[in-house]
């Protein structure tokens, strides 16, 4: 297996495209059959199974019927965050721990939707 291979994989478990847990099987059949990552993932259907625009309808759906936590996130409580990034992937049925135990995380485009749709609080001066 070369470089540009595993870079590959790595590419795709970054960016949420796969699972930690699921690079490591494509990782053994990569290995197994010198087969790329994309090919290993588009032949066996493991690639994410939650479309960008599921996500974005999600995301709009969780925020809208959670005002209180908008409030609580506009006054400065970053930490409402987490609540709305759990909701939308519990709406896109992405639970937050893989079949294995391992901990899941949450794709850049849905963090990306979830931060886009939030109101930002009002800075000084601002009106």
């Amino acid at each position: 297996m070369n470089p540009a291979a595993l870079g590959e994989l790595v590419v795709l478990v970054d960016s949420g495209k796969i699972t930690g847990a699921i690079g490591k099987k494509v990782f053994a059949t990569m290995f197994e059959t010198g087969r790329s990552a994309v090919e290993i993932v588009s032949a066996e259907g493991l690639g994410a199974q939650v479309a960008d625009n599921a996500i974005e309808k999600a995301a709009r759906e969780v925020i809208e019927k959670n005002p209180d936590n908008v409030a609580k996130f506009k006054s400065g409580n970053e930490g409402v965050f987490k609540f709305f990034v759990g909701q939308v992937m519990k709406a896109t049925q992405r639970p937050g721990q893989s079949p294995g135990g391992q901990r899941y995380r949450p794709p850049p485009a849905l963090l990306a939707f979830v931060a886009a749709r939030l109101p930002r609080r009002a800075h000084f001066g601002q009106v």
